[in-house]
């Protein structure tokens, strides 16, 4: 029996249609299943993102609370038992970027009031006025009414250290926090700024009510109240568990003006898969939690994408082709990336080989090997250089003084100090403990090479402060110059070094060649070491 061919070309159409028809519709269940389970998971983590952000907000509310009557309650010239429970606190909700503490002072008790902070906390301290519209530097108060100065704040961060004794009525975005706190018994909220750090944040005032046993302590005979502050980080309040794949939007809002954030807005998005946005569904979840003082509303979405979807085997039998791209494109992209870390380690391990750990400068293989070519360039072209031994003086006392981390980090600055005196062309290089080597390029002169010498010692020589403690610390430098002194890599080394240990023997802080007149340092022979806590 003959079977017409155009029978033939339906029956391929219509099997093709339905291998389309049977696979899209596979696809689909296969999607709506994966959906399910995606949504289910999706509102067990975004629930409990929900319910970890209001825990830190009902935190915050807590915490405030607390720290206002307790400081009602104890004599708060005791700054260590303030210290103590700011710390004790700051352990407990850790998401709470610092404690502070903010006292009412009328304009006839001003003068006291500074002398008193002077004599008892900080012989620098007054009231001072704060600009954030420029520099952010500090200026004289004006004289009014009254006045809410800054007077303890925990954990005492360097950079905020710099606004203590900030008036918080000279600040615009706490002005109406602080006023409204001072008025009421209630919780006040700035609008979001800017730390002097940088880090977006907010913070929150409340008044306490002095205990009036303790007013015989002089700082709570002054009558203006004391207001607790926290300062909460926008940063800090964004929930642990938040996942690459998920969108989010969390908005704290003023209480009872619910279209004007008040504290926050922080969203992220994330990354988009190719084609998932066009073809797989999105789920979007919306919490809202109406606290009096920090309303807050946290809008969540997730995309669903092609790795949530189950059953390889029914995906691969509708989509083989796109399967087989995918598999090749991220074979190559795996080739490439593992090539790619193999450049990477190969060049990190030749770095190592030839610099220091610690201070990055090059070692003494590196070094050695830059003079070998600097003298080359002598012999081919009668170029000049000259080298120097760098010896910092009793760095020994820096150890056992404030322990090898200071010490490390002052061989760090040391370094970056080094090589700002000198050109991109030279080489500065860590040889040992404390013992660093510099070779300067085509040297004009003798003189020319004592003067950079000069140069490093003085830049050595400036005080730093590191880990709290300010340290000032000197160096001997001994020089030796191609070719006056020498035409061979060990007799530069020899002679530089030698001339580094006269230095040394003569009193330490300074810089000399051999058989040349010393060139003496601007600073005290005597004292080599300042070291002040």
């Amino acid at each position: 029996m003959h079977i017409p061919r155009v029978s033939f070309r339906g029956l391929y159409l219509a099997t093709l249609f339905g291998w389309l028809a049977l696979s899209l519709l596979s696809l689909g269940v296969v999607v709506v299943q994966s959906k399910s389970s995606v949504d289910q998971e999706f509102e067990r983590h975004a629930t409990a993102s929900f319910h970890e952000l209001r825990t830190k907000l009902r935190a915050n509310e807590a915490a405030i609370n607390s720290f206002a009557s307790f400081l009602g309650a104890v004599n708060v010239a005791d700054r260590d038992s303030v210290a103590v429970f700011a710390a004790t606190m700051k352990a407990n909700y850790p998401h709470i970027y610092m404690f502070e503490v903010v006292r009412k002072v009328a304009r006839h008790e001003r003068w006291a009031f500074e002398s008193y902070m002077r004599a008892s906390f900080d012989p620098e301290f007054r009231i001072r006025n704060f600009s954030y519209d420029s520099n952010r530097q500090c200026a004289s108060v004006r004289d009014k009414a009254v006045y809410f100065p800054l007077i303890f704040m925990w954990p005492e961060v360097p950079a905020a250290r710099a606004v203590f004794g900030l008036d918080m009525d000279s600040v615009p975005h706490l002005q109406q926090a602080a006023l409204a706190a001072d008025a009421s018994d209630q919780t006040a909220i700035t609008k979001p700024f800017r730390l002097v750090e940088g880090s977006l944040a907010y913070a929150m005032f409340r008044q306490a009510m002095e205990n009036k046993l303790h007013f015989n302590s002089r700082i709570n005979a002054f009558s203006g109240a004391l207001q607790a502050l926290l300062i909460i980080r926008a940063e800090d309040l964004i929930p642990s568990q938040l996942q690459a794949e998920i969108s989010y939007r969390i908005t704290i809002n003023d209480s009872g003006q619910t279209n004007h954030p008040l504290l926050l807005e922080v969203a992220s998005t994330a990354e988009k898969q190719p084609g998932a946005d066009y073809w797989l569904p999105k789920v979007v979840l919306s919490f809202e939690d109406e606290s009096p003082v920090q309303p807050l509303k946290l809008t969540m979405e997730r995309q669903m994408r092609w790795s949530d979807i189950s059953s390889p085997g029914l995906v691969g039998v509708a989509l083989l082709s796109s399967i087989t791209l995918l598999l090749l494109l991220g074979y190559l992209r795996h080739h490439h990336r593992r090539l790619i870390d193999s450049d990477f380690h190969a060049t990190q391990t030749q770095f190592l080989a030839l610099h220091d750990a610690l201070t990055a400068l090059p070692n003494r293989l590196l070094f050695k090997d830059r003079l070998k070519f600097l003298l080359g360039n002598w012999r081919r072209r009668s170029e000049s250089f000259g080298l120097m031994f760098i010896d910092l003086d009793l760095f020994k006392e820096v150890n056992d003084c404030f322990g090898h981390k200071v010490g490390d980090l002052l061989l760090i600055e040391v370094a970056r100090r080094l090589r700002s005196c000198v050109r991109e062309t030279d080489t500065v290089a860590r040889i040992g403990g404390d013992e660093f080597v510099a070779l300067i390029g085509q040297v004009s002169s003798h003189e020319h090479l004592l003067s950079m010498a000069q140069q490093m010692l003085a830049h050595i020589s400036e005080p730093i402060v590191l880990e709290g403690h300010r340290v000032a610390i000197s160096a001997s430098i001994g020089i030796s110059a191609c070719p006056e002194d020498g035409i061979d890599a060990e007799v530069l080394i020899h002679r530089a070094d030698m001339a580094m240990y006269v230095v040394k023997q003569s009193g330490r802080n300074g810089v000399m060649g051999l058989n040349r007149s010393p060139a003496a340092s601007e600073h005290s022979s005597e004292v080599h070491l300042q070291l002040v806590k």
